[in-house]
């Protein structure tokens, strides 16, 4: 499996997008606030179960949530997108619709856990039919990808 550092958020792992901006992308409660607003710093990350956080020592690797976009950056590398998420499906979901680029066209869906400023996103790979049901990675699995991000002070 060749490891990108787009893959790295296939997510996508963030320059948004110009993009019309929507209301925010949720389902379920109309007045939960949308957990994902703002840009986050990806400080861990495990893909097929393996550990990769090495790769994202000098990439600066962030994802930006504003509006109903996503975007994920790591050097050079850049994915861009819509995403939605349902707070209370259990565990709570979300899927990154891929608008720009290694997975283009497909969606990534994953699942969700928030505590304060960190964000823990598990994800299948760009345009699996299967949705994770816990917080791993593994090889084979539609467990496929583990990110854990920190929200980043506003300066």
């Amino acid at each position: 499996m060749r490891v990108t550092s787009a893959y790295l958020f296939g997510l996508g792992a963030v320059v948004l997008g110009l993009a019309p901006l929507a209301a925010p992308a949720q389902k379920g409660d109309d007045k939960a606030p949308d957990p994902f607003q703002g840009t986050w710093e990806v400080v861990k990350l495990q893909v097929a179960g393996a550990d990769v956080t090495e790769f994202l020592k000098d990439a600066d690797a962030t994802m930006t949530f504003k509006g109903n976009t996503y975007a994920f950056e790591a050097k050079s590398e850049r994915e861009k997108g819509t995403f939605k998420f349902d707070a209370k499906a259990k565990p709570a979901t979300i899927d990154l619709m891929i608008t720009e680029g290694r997975g283009k066209g497909k969606t990534q869906l994953g699942i969700y856990q928030l505590d304060g400023d960190t964000l823990k996103l598990c994800m299948a790979d760009e345009g699996a039919k299967e949705r994770p049901t816990k917080f791993v990675s593994a090889k084979d699995a539609p467990e496929m990808v583990l990110f854990t991000l920190k929200r980043k002070k506003k300066e």
